[in-house]
């Protein structure tokens, strides 16, 4: 029987051993996900529109210099940033949310320790490995070691953020590293600003918007981190499917937890400018929640749960807006926008509800298949992979 991936409030993908219907259950929880974060994160806000003040020259020249183009506009954004409700811009999601990790999961057996220093022999104990070899043998060691020797790398800086239980002030050496190392990705940004909003430095989060909105090259690093750990559990014996398998189910993704939270922020950051009266930072505020939501739905080709998550996060920013707004250069308004993300959350469920149960009809070499199309051209294009393939049989 076939494994389907969940979206869960942990952050990763688990296999359920369960028949068909109830997969299909499961799989929707993640497609209804989306509701749910959009409750979580939507504050209403008046609409006033005032003018307002942008940052400084001197700001403004700085955040140039960081995202390497001098003709880049600053978004408008007033500083010193209005007061935010602390409460309300780190709420929690619907406690009643059951975690389907709780309900079904399968477990991946780790590396031993031969195994993860054979890999790493293989390897020449790069960066990447001495990762994967963390992730897939849950030996913490290797991160420590990867921690000291490649203080530099980005993949090394991300896992450190999110595995070595770091205090704040602990990570923001990670987050410097982060944006140093890949200077053209905006998610070392994001997660900077994540930590300064949840320490109450509303400004610094401000700037680190700001030099995100700056940047065009976003990725979470998922697909390298998870090819890696795909390669270390076959050269480990595993067989080619259950290599593709482990390595994409069992990785972890922090992301799902981080940036609704990130997002929530920035709704509340609009609000609360909206509220001081100046319309022009608000609105602004609600172009990098859109933006950062369409970065996820377009990155790494579009693996499922990111998707969800940006579309969550798109979502969300739209409906604190005026939904007879003008939205987009074709005329369109926010509500038409809104409607359309609708509309492609419905056709995701369709496709969920008619691929999952045939997944049960797969062989060993189309399950392979299979999943290198959803790493190469995204989810939905291997579940309609999937129904063509069989409407032909």
């Amino acid at each position: 029987m076939k494994k389907i991936p969940c979206l869960v409030e942990s952050g990763n993908y688990f296999f359920l051993r369960v028949n068909a219907r109830t997969r299909i259950i499961f799989a929707l929880v993640a497609v209804l996900l989306t509701g749910v974060i959009v409750c979580w994160m939507w504050q209403p806000g008046s609409l006033e529109r005032v003018e307002s003040h942008s940052l400084s020259r001197e700001a403004a020249a700085g955040l140039a210099s960081e995202t390497g183009d001098s003709s880049w506009r600053v978004p408008n954004l007033r500083l010193p940033a209005p007061a935010m409700d602390r409460k309300t811009a780190n709420a929690e999601p619907d406690s009643n949310l059951k975690r389907v990790s709780d309900l079904a999961p399968f477990h991946v057996p780790s590396l031993t320790r031969d195994q993860a220093e054979a890999f790493l022999k293989e390897h020449q104990g790069s960066a990447a490995s001495m990762l994967s070899a963390f992730r897939t043998s849950r030996d913490p060691a290797y991160l420590t070691q990867a921690m000291e020797r490649f203080p530099n790398d980005p993949q090394v800086a991300l896992e450190a953020l999110f595995k070595a239980g770091l205090s704040t002030e602990e990570r923001r050496p990670w987050l410097e590293a982060l944006k140093r190392s890949a200077s053209d990705n905006p998610l070392g940004n994001y997660l900077s600003a994540r930590d300064y909003f949840n320490s109450g430095q509303t400004d610094l989060a401000v700037g680190e918007l700001i030099a995100a909105a700056g940047k065009t090259q976003f990725s979470d690093l998922t697909l390298e981190r998870m090819q890696m750990d795909e390669e270390a559990y076959r050269f480990s014996g595993f067989s080619e499917k259950d290599s593709k398998t482990a390595a994409m189910f069992r990785l972890e993704l922090p992301q799902l937890k981080d940036m609704p939270n990130l997002a929530n922020s920035m709704i509340e950051l609009s609000k609360s400018y909206r509220q001081a009266g100046d319309a022009a930072s608000a609105d602004a505020v609600i172009e990098m929640a859109v933006n950062l939501g369409e970065q996820f739905r377009n990155s790494e080709k579009s693996l499922l749960v990111n998707q969800m998550l940006g579309m969550g996060i798109e979502m969300s920013a739209l409906e604190s807006m005026d939904p007879a707004a003008a939205y987009g250069s074709g005329g369109g308004t926010v509500r038409d926008r809104v409607n359309t993300l609708k509309a492609d959350k419905a056709e995701m469920s369709k496709l969920v509800r008619e691929s999952v149960p045939l997944q049960d009809q797969m062989t060993a070499q189309d399950w392979v298949a299979y999943l290198d199309r959803m790493k190469l051209f995204g989810e939905q294009n291997a579940m309609r992979w999937l129904l063509a393939k069989h409407a032909m049989e």
